[in-house]
């Protein structure tokens, strides 16, 4: 009987045990979860009781916590002033108007941890949300704001965030502003985290993001930016610098003659501008500013209208940094202006240009321009260009050697389209496909030195148009010395179209090429101010000319092969040595 007794109440004590662990439990989650939300919202160490406080009027917010707008509301200044940190305002969807003056949201003491999220529009004010005084990690989220049209300076803009503040996001919102400097971001801050908004600007002197300050460490991604204004000034879809910032997904749209649609200036360290699209009418589609470690790869760059701007000095892409530029779509369609380049490339230090597609079909818009401004060497490697009356690729006479062109297609159409325009020294042209198809057009041309051909493949179509062209001047050049050229094979179909004329040249060597020329007047070989030039195991295709014409200094033929024997010598010195006689 005592045994059982006891058993009995060890069981009463066991599931009051039980219960008082349960609620113990419950009690503890509560907590837990409560501490949970005071972390999120930076409220920890306030009284729950004190944090949830209602909004029914414009008004000064001097105590932490979190606040609800309870209706919309109207006002004739600044409606929320935030004069004190670790704040969340819940706008429940509601409608804040201005009247053009004042802000709708102000920090001007620079508090921290200020969110402001969920209002459905913030409308007319001078500026929608203007936080100064470096508040650091601000968060606006879930908000939309339309702008207040007016012509007023420094007016009708949406997000103002001073400079010295970081650590900020802006995400999930939509910005429209209407007004003449209704710029959507601006001021910017490092750290800042902006992503997945859609900004919408059409003031003529407005800009989507513009940031006068460093912007170090930002991330801009997922957002849509479409500017429609008729520009008067400098204007940007984004415009920002900073070291190790990322710009990853964007769509940029810009119309009506915008100064530049994305201009993103790193001074050093990385800058990643990755699977962005931009559509410009502007000057510029994108410009990198100097730094190296850029990373620009993956994005679609569509210029798409007439360029009204000034395009003297513009391109659809201008690259000041070093880095890399792979598997990129850059593309020119419906202007004939041609005072522009799609790709321009002037790094401080080196650049790798990898698998792109390059396309214009407008005339006289060059594909790559490799100015003599650069500091670094470039390769461009694997990269199709397709262009109207412009040279695919013009590599100019730079600060640096070692310089390399190699796996290209380049494809031109129309008269001086040249494959490569080279007057750069010492670079190597290696395994290109090289077709032109207009008057005057030249596979290569070369004005200097000491650089090296290799396994390319060169068509030209119509007349006047020769397979290698080389002219350092006359009389024999010193400056288009030294020149060499091995297992290319040069096919050219128009008249007065050589595979070869070298104009003022000295010491070329050529090596195991072939020149297959079809029509009349076009030579294999055709030499004016040529001087110690040596052809060797080259084959020579001229059914309908003369496969070699001098007109003065020397040749040296060795051990190469002719379709027929015709050879003109006006004046100079032809050498020959072990050649062989075909198809006699």
């Amino acid at each position: 009987m005592i045994v059982k007794r006891c058993a009995r109440e060890g069981r009463r004590m066991l599931g009051t045990k039980a219960e008082a662990l349960l609620v113990a439990s419950v009690l503890v989650a509560l907590v837990l979860a409560l501490l949970g939300v005071s972390e999120l919202t930076g409220l920890s160490g306030y009284d729950i009781a004190d944090v949830v406080q209602g909004i029914a009027s414009c008004q000064d917010i001097t105590q932490s916590g979190v606040y609800t707008i309870n209706q919309s509301l109207t006002s004739t200044g600044t409606c929320i002033n935030i004069n004190t940190s670790n704040v969340v305002i819940e706008g429940s969807g509601v409608t804040i108007t201005g009247s053009i003056n004042g802000d709708g949201f102000r920090n001007f003491g620079g508090y921290d941890n200020v969110t402001i999220k969920n209002v459905a529009n913030i409308t007319n004010f001078s500026i929608a949300i203007n936080f100064q005084g470096g508040t650091n990690s601000t968060t606006i989220q879930n908000v939309t704001i339309t702008g207040a049209p007016t012509d007023t300076a420094g007016a009708g803009m949406g997000v103002a965030l001073q400079s010295s503040s970081s650590g900020s996001v802006i995400a999930n919102s939509t910005i429209i502003t209407t007004g003449k400097y209704g710029h959507g971001i601006t001021n910017g801050s490092s750290g800042l985290t902006v992503s997945t908004n859609s900004i919408n600007v059409s003031g003529s002197e407005s800009s989507g993001i513009v940031f006068d300050n460093d912007c170090s460490s930002c991330v801009f991604q997922s957002n849509t930016i479409v500017l429609t204004n008729r520009s008067e000034g400098t204007t940007y879809g984004i415009s920002v610098f900073g070291t190790g910032m990322s710009m990853l997904k964007n769509v940029v749209n810009v119309s009506n003659g915008t100064y530049v649609a994305v201009s993103v200036s790193s001074s050093s360290n990385t800058l990643q501008f990755i699977n962005n699209t931009i559509e410009t009418a502007g000057r510029s589609g994108v410009v990198t500013g100097t730094g190296s470690g850029l990373n620009f790869s993956f994005n679609r760059i569509l210029s798409n209208t007439t360029v009204t701007t000034n395009t003297a000095l513009g391109a659809i892409v201008d690259i000041l940094s070093g880095g890399s530029v792979e598997w990129n779509n850059i593309t020119k369609t419906n202007d004939a202006s041609g005072r522009a380049m799609l790709l321009y490339l002037r790094p401080n230090s080196n650049l790798k240009v990898l698998s792109n597609n390059i396309i214009s079909t407008d005339p006289l818009w060059t594909g790559i321009v490799i100015p003599g401004v650069n500091a670094g060497v470039v390769n461009v490697t694997k990269t199709n260009v397709t262009v109207q009356n412009a040279s695919a690729i013009d590599l100019q006479e730079v600060n640096t050697n070692g310089h390399s062109l190699a796996s290209n297609i380049l494809t031109t159409t129309g008269a001086d389209g040249h494959g490569i325009n080279l007057t750069a020294s010492s670079t190597t042209i290696l395994s290109n496909t090289i077709s032109t198809n207009g008057h005057n057009a030249y596979g290569i041309k070369i004005t200097t030195g000491h650089n090296k051909a290799q396994s390319n493949t060169i068509t030209t179509v119509l007349n006047d148009s020769d397979g290698v062209y080389i002219n350092g001047g006359a009389p024999a050049s010193t400056t288009a010395v030294n020149n060499s050229f091995l297992l290319n094979t040069i096919i050219t179909q128009g008249n007065s179209s050589a595979g070869v004329n070298l104009v003022g040249s000295k010491n070329t060597r050529f090596e195991s090429d072939i020149f297959n020329t079809s029509v009349w007047n076009s030579y294999g070989i055709e030499m004016g101010n040529g001087r110690n030039e040596t052809f060797t195991n080259v084959q020579i295709i001229a059914p309908s000319s003369d496969d070699i014409r001098m007109t003065e200094e020397s040749l040296y033929i060795r051990n190469s092969s002719f379709q027929k024997t015709n050879t003109t010598v006006l004046s100079g010195n032809l050498y020959t040595q072990w050649y062989a006689y075909t198809n006699v």
